[in-house]
């Protein structure tokens, strides 16, 4: 572009050097005249020209700027993404260890009440200690070592029950009949109570 400008000064210095060989009859200064408007004229053509290239440089900025800043927002939605994606993920597996630690320690609380009731089996097996052991009762035995998951209130009704019979029914056979217990536990309770009694 300067150098358009450098050239077309050159041309309009060469026709300002001009001299006219004629401006004797007046017809050499109408010349002159015409030269000058021509030059100021193309003068003002090339300031035109120049604005209007700025302007299209600009209007040619503005989808590059765009598209850059598309670039940009889509490069931090990625990102934005990326990490939620991965904090996602993280939760994920942080949840999927405490599930399974959570049924790890439940197994072995199940394993272990079942080894400290093989215990309480053991220690029923072996000599009773010298001192007096306080004998249990059939629903203590029932409730601590056969079947914990009987309500103390579903004994306490049986122990009603038991009342209204006479001669009184054992109450084994009443949490038989309503459906509590089954015959195996009888069983185990009464082989319990009778290592108990020694």
């Amino acid at each position: 572009m300067d150098a358009d400008l450098t050239i077309l000064q050159a041309i309009i210095d060469s026709f300002s050097d001009l001299s006219v060989p004629f401006a004797a009859d007046g017809d050499g200064q109408s010349v002159t005249k015409m030269l000058e408007e021509k030059m100021d004229a193309a003068e003002e053509m090339v300031r035109e020209k120049t604005e209007q290239v700025g302007v299209l440089f600009a209007l040619a900025a503005i989808p590059i700027v765009l598209v850059v800043l598309g670039i940009v927002i889509k490069l931090l939605y990625d990102i934005y993404t990326g990490a939620a994606d991965k904090v996602a993920d993280g939760v994920k597996a942080g949840s999927d260890i405490i599930k399974d630690a959570s049924d790890k320690l439940k197994k072995a609380l199940v394993k272990n009440a079942i080894a400290d009731d093989d215990d309480d089996y053991e220690d029923e097996e072996e000599e009773p200690p010298e001192k007096k052991v306080k004998k249990m009762l059939f629903g203590e035995i029932l409730k601590k070592f056969v079947t914990p998951t009987l309500a103390d209130e579903e004994i306490e009704e049986a122990l009603v029950i038991q009342k209204n019979f006479n001669p009184p029914k054992k109450i084994g056979e009443i949490l038989e009949d309503t459906g509590k217990i089954s015959k195996a536990e009888i069983a185990h309770v009464l082989k319990i109570q009778k290592k108990q009694a020694g």
